[in-house]
């Protein structure tokens, strides 16, 4: 997050039937959600698939986590409007 150097939360996004994946940083907003803004679009394909994916390092070493577990193969949907 900004302002932490030992923590980070992105965002990766895809149009559904594509391989490669985007990764945006997410905000902090306020003491603990992360957000992102993301502009959609149907122009494309109307359904996104995503994952979240948060690092943190400290004196134990780093640690990753993704939601849902098993990301990028398992990945959420949504469609956009």
């Amino acid at each position: 997050a900004a302002g932490d150097p030992g923590r980070r939360v992105s965002l990766s996004l895809r149009r559904a039937g594509l391989y490669d994946w985007q990764s945006f940083p997410m905000d902090l907003a306020g003491r603990r959600p992360f957000v992102k803004e993301i502009e959609g679009g149907k122009e494309d394909g109307p359904l996104l698939e995503y994952y979240v994916e948060a690092e943190s390092a400290g004196p134990a070493g780093s640690h990753s986590l993704t939601a849902p577990a098993g990301a990028p193969q398992n990945c959420y949907s949504i469609t956009l409007l």
